[in-house]
C-alpha cells in the first residue's frame, strides 16, 4: 500500500489517469483496521445498562456512557470542585458531609 501511494506521488500522471485507484487508496487510509474500541464501548454500556436498569432514565445513561468511554480523562480529572459542589448544593448534604 505504502509503495503504491509513494509511486503515484511521484508519477503526478499516474495519479490523474488512475484517480479512482488513487481515491480508494485515500479511503482505505482512513477506515479503522479493528473495531475494538466501539466493541468496548459497547461491552461497558451492556454492563452499565443491567445494574442500573429499573433507576435510570436515558439522559443518564448517555452520560455515564460517555463518562465510561472517556474514563482515562477523567482519572486525570481534579474531582475535589465537583464534590465540593455537590456537598454544597443543600443544607442536608452541607451537615452529613464534610467539604473535601
Amino acid at each position: 500500500m505504502r509503495d503504491v501511494r509513494k509511486y503515484i506521488i511521484q508519477e503526478p500522471s499516474v495519479g490523474e489517469m488512475l484517480c479512482e485507484v488513487v481515491k480508494c487508496i485515500k479511503l482505505l487510509q482512513v477506515v479503522p483496521i479493528t473495531t475494538a474500541t466501539a466493541e468496548r464501548s459497547f461491552s461497558g454500556l451492556k454492563r452499565l445498562k443491567s445494574y442500573l436498569r429499573s433507576t435510570m432514565g436515558q439522559k443518564r445513561l448517555n452520560n455515564l456512557a460517555v463518562l465510561h468511554a472517556h474514563r482515562d480523562v477523567l482519572d486525570e480529572l481534579d474531582i475535589r470542585p465537583v464534590i465540593n459542589d455537590f456537598i454544597f448544593t443543600n443544607s442536608v448534604r452541607r451537615s452529613t458531609f464534610a467539604p473535601f
